[in-house]
């Protein structure tokens, strides 16, 4: 019976129901910033009480539909190069960029089945070097979730992107801060 899971529910300390919020939001955000890298989304059960997190098929294939438009957007508006583009932009060999991007100082995104480097690399408003050694405190991250933890505002850097941050030479507060999204994304 679907009301026993909510009796359950309703029982247990809020403090635990927290808990079992906080991670299920953790998730579901993960899902949504890794939309080609994540699982299924399907039924995800979370002990002691199963709660069932199905998004419907339309409303997955309308978020997906947007996120690819906006990824096609940002290869129009120039904010991601290709990697023929990126060599030319620093002037390396496809070597180099192959090395770095093994050695995760360089990253890159995927959109509609191709690979694609944040212009960031390359446009020398924060110096490369700086920008690389972040990458690489990002780990294995997959490279949108990489690409969030660059663009987006974050309390923990003033209300500033990190690359905004890395603009007005707080290079260590941002590494901080890559070093504990890195740990809160593969926890």
């Amino acid at each position: 019976m679907a009301d026993d899971g909510v009796l359950v529910l309703l029982d247990l300390p809020d403090e635990e129901v927290g808990q079992l919020l906080k991670r299920k939001v953790r998730d579901l955000r993960k899902g949504l910033l890794l939309l080609d890298d994540a699982p299924p989304l399907k039924a995800i059960k979370i002990t002691p009480v199963q709660i069932e997190g199905v998004i419907p098929t339309p409303v997955k294939s309308d978020v997906y539909q947007q996120a690819e438009k906006a990824r096609r957007r940002l290869v129009q508006l120039g904010e991601l190069l290709d990697s023929s583009q990126l060599r030319e932009s620093l002037n390396i060999t496809k070597q180099a960029v192959s090395a770095a991007t093994r050695a995760n100082r360089m990253f890159t995104v995927e959109v509609e089945g191709q690979a694609y480097y944040p212009v960031f690399f390359a446009d020398g408003k924060v110096d490369r070097t700086v920008v690389e050694r972040v990458a690489r405190l990002l780990g294995q991250l997959p490279g949108w979730t990489k690409w969030d933890f660059f663009v987006s505002r974050r309390g923990s850097l003033g209300d500033l992107s990190a690359l905004e941050a890395l603009g007005k030479g707080k290079v260590d507060l941002v590494e901080k801060v890559a070093c504990a999204f890195h740990e809160e994304m593969t926890r």
